[in-house]
């Protein structure tokens, strides 16, 4: 749906999972939070207000979004 995401679309959205869920991703890499976001709005068919929206309303999609955003690192002693 969405083609690009500006610099200021990012912020709005990493400002948004931090003040409503806790969750801060000022310091990944902006071409990799870029991409993965892109890639949801795409996946999800949202524009970025409805992602924004979706943050702000439903604890569950936050989650999933989670779950996209992040990598899992196993460690091994």
């Amino acid at each position: 749906m969405t083609k690009d995401l500006d610099t200021g679309d990012l912020k709005r959205i990493a400002g948004a999972v931090k003040l409503i869920h806790g969750y801060d991703f000022h310091n990944y890499a902006t071409s990799s939070l870029k991409r993965r976001i892109l890639r949801i709005l795409d996946l999800k068919k949202l524009s970025v207000e409805a992602l924004l929206e979706k943050i702000e309303s439903q604890p569950e999609f936050m989650e999933e979004l989670l779950g996209d955003l992040t990598v899992n690192v196993t460690e091994m002693f």
